[in-house]
């Protein structure tokens, strides 16, 4: 891809972002939702296999 339409597409999303702030909002906090969810099943999934506990 050359700079022109790299260009491009960042002013195209740039502008859809800031037109679009709460569907950006919402995807943001389900990403982290969804992300801290993992890091805790994770998390739980080694102390399990350790035998670990943080209690």
């Amino acid at each position: 891809m050359d700079d022109s339409a790299k260009v491009a597409r960042r002013e195209y999303q740039k502008g859809w972002r800031a037109a679009h702030k709460e569907k950006v909002s919402a995807y943001n906090r389900a990403y982290w939702e969804r992300r801290a969810k993992r890091m805790q099943e994770i998390d739980t999934s080694e102390q399990q296999r350790t035998g670990e506990s943080h209690e």
